[in-house]
């Protein structure tokens, strides 16, 4: 009578998870990577850009804005995802820049920061004390709506960028 041999079963590989990019700690990398992040993003199904929302992860999809392009691309907060938090089919927990950690919550603010013009709040959300702002930047630039003009907001995201690139930052 012959024997079965049992077979040596195979270890499962590990899946090694690339490492996501962080943030720049230069203001004018930071703005440009965000941006970048938000059309990675636009060009996804099921994600609405929604700059009243920090980022809002659906069983399909999410909503982001400019800074939730950046936590949904560079942060791993699946752990901190919650669906359907009051069990009526519909809620779900926004994430917010505290989930990503004191620091990066704190470029996640400036980002939103800078996406509405203020460039000194954005500055000082970083730590940069406003007597060490430079010279001749301008605290606020008029930066367009996204929802009403995306091409200008996109235009204008660059030119703050460029502003804050002129300064050393």
């Amino acid at each position: 009578m012959k024997t079965k041999k049992a077979k040596a079963k195979r270890p499962k590989a590990k899946v090694k998870r690339k490492a996501k990019p962080k943030l720049s700690d230069k203001p004018s990398e930071m703005l440009l990577e965000a941006l970048h992040d938000l059309l990675v993003m636009e060009k996804r199904p099921n994600v609405t850009i929604d700059m009243g929302s920090w980022y809002v992860p659906r069983d399909v999809g999410c909503e982001i804005c400019l800074a939730g392009a950046a936590m949904a691309q560079r942060f791993d907060l699946r752990a901190k995802f919650e669906p359907d938090i009051w069990g009526d089919g519909d809620s779900y927990y926004e994430l917010s820049p505290s989930d990503c950690g004191d620091s990066a919550g704190k470029k996640l603010h400036a980002i939103d920061d800078l996406r509405e013009g203020r460039l000194y709040e954005a500055l000082i959300e970083l730590g940069i004390r406003i007597d060490l702002i430079p010279d001749g930047l301008p605290s606020t630039v008029p930066v367009s709506d996204y929802h009403t003009d995306r091409e200008r907001f996109i235009g204008d995201m660059h030119y703050v960028a460029a502003v804050l690139e002129k300064h050393g930052l």
